[in-house]
């Protein structure tokens, strides 16, 4: 299996709602280690270390939200919904710890800076998966419908 993720025969594609707004469509290349054993955080960063993975993703803005009233505290007056697809076979945290790294956290995601929200879980979604052209996908949380209606 890790030869097929690592070979790009995987593909994972997740959706997920960020503080403020990214660029349209963005894409990053970080590396990612823990800081020390079964740390629950992973530690980022642009150059590469004797301990780092290397962790790539893309991602397109589906749209820009204001902020609902549901949030508990607000800092970004908006917030973007975005399609992220991992490149290659993806770090531990890629995605959550990557974006806090560019200033987005995801909404609900304490643990790397996210705004609290009065739902449950996290705003981040893995929305399908494709093995060897067999796709799998999975349906929007009700936590996450507001900002995908439209998808």
């Amino acid at each position: 299996m890790l030869a097929r993720v690592q070979s790009g025969r995987i593909f994972k594609t997740y959706w997920a709602i960020l503080e403020g707004e990214v660029e349209a469509d963005g894409s990053f290349e970080l590396h990612f280690y823990s800081r020390y054993n079964r740390s629950k955080k992973i530690s980022v960063t642009e150059k590469r270390g004797p301990r780092g993975k290397l962790g790539r993703c893309s991602w397109k803005r589906l749209q820009t939200l204001s902020a609902p009233s549901f949030l508990a505290y607000t800092r970004a007056p908006v917030l973007s919904a975005v399609e992220v697809d991992l490149v290659g076979g993806g770090q531990r945290h890629q995605i959550r710890a990557g974006f806090a790294f560019l200033g987005h956290p995801i909404v609900g995601d304490t643990l790397y800076g996210g705004l609290e929200w009065s739902q449950e879980g996290i705003a981040l979604h893995s929305k399908r998966v494709s093995v060897e052209g067999v796709e799998l996908s999975s349906p929007t949380p009700a936590r996450m419908e507001w900002a995908f209606r439209a998808f």
